[in-house]
């Protein structure tokens, strides 16, 4: 993508996002060998707060697996701007809720998208 197009989408993506925007601390977790073959996920300290848009994910989807194993659909889109602080199994509180980022979309570079799950 020329970066003309890419500057422009993520314009695109930016103003989508603030137009019903949530800020959001998410926190890390990190995975950590149980030393006995198998691993257990440990949590860190909260991020900085971040500016997302959560959108709700009505589209028959794949299932996606949380880091306890779990399936689940997703029930929310976790978008963000590109160059966000955001990885695989983060963790968030919204709504009363603790809300987990189960897969990460790769595409495309303008934005950061998330499914996400409630633990």
């Amino acid at each position: 993508m020329r970066e003309a197009e890419l500057q422009l989408q993520a314009s695109a993506t930016r103003a989508f996002i603030l137009a019903d925007a949530e800020d959001l601390t998410l926190v890390r977790r990190s995975r950590q060998s149980d030393g006995a073959g198998g691993y257990t996920y440990t949590t860190g300290a909260p991020l900085a707060s971040q500016t997302a848009r959560l959108i709700p994910q009505s589209d028959r989807t794949l299932e996606v697996t949380g880091a306890d194993g779990r399936s689940a659909h997703p029930d929310w889109i976790l978008l963000m701007e590109p160059g966000s602080d955001m990885q695989r199994y983060d963790r968030f509180d919204w709504r009363g809720d603790t809300w987990e980022i189960a897969e990460l979309h790769q595409k495309p570079d303008y934005e950061m998208k998330g499914d996400v799950i409630r633990v």
